[in-house]
């Protein structure tokens, strides 16, 4: 999986967003995007980027449109496709299926053979919406990861 992945986007920030900015310095990845709809986290790990001298371009403040991102932010850079996407938002606390609609939302951004990892996926919520997907969209599910709280790997066929 490694040598296919070029591009990442994240939904929701954090040290991933640190990790996929070194190795964009690295060049082990051309592109990434991290979306994020808290404008105090937003803030904060800019100013963790900022501290390490990386890039900070690639984190997009898009507040929440519904239980959704608002894509409307995005620059024309940030479109096309990419060959992982990682969903870790929004906030359960949100709504419990917060991240259902992220198929449907991110479609523009999904090719044959991208990766969708979810985070989470150890609660019942995040279980159910994967069994939804699978049903509704041409994923397989690749394994089911049970450290920490989860993670389900994907792929978009």
């Amino acid at each position: 999986m490694v040598n296919e992945i070029d591009s990442v986007l994240e939904c929701g920030s954090g040290l991933s967003t640190v990790f996929l900015e070194v190795m964009k310095r690295e060049t082990l990845l051309s592109k990434s995007l991290t979306l994020e709809h808290s404008v105090q986290w937003w803030t904060h790990v800019k100013s963790v980027l900022a501290k390490h001298q990386l890039g900070d371009e690639s984190i997009a403040l898009c507040p929440l449109a519904g239980n959704w991102f608002d894509l409307n932010p995005l620059k024309p850079q940030h479109k096309g496709f990419y060959d992982l996407i990682l969903i870790d938002s929004p906030p359960s606390r949100t709504s419990p299926e917060g991240r259902y609609p992220a198929l449907a939302k991110l479609k523009d951004f999904i090719r044959s053979g991208t990766w969708i990892i979810l985070d989470d996926f150890n609660r019942e919520h995040e279980q159910n919406i994967v069994q939804s997907w699978l049903r509704e969209y041409p994923i397989a599910l690749i394994e089911k990861v049970s450290i920490d709280t989860g993670l389900a790997v994907m792929r978009w066929i």
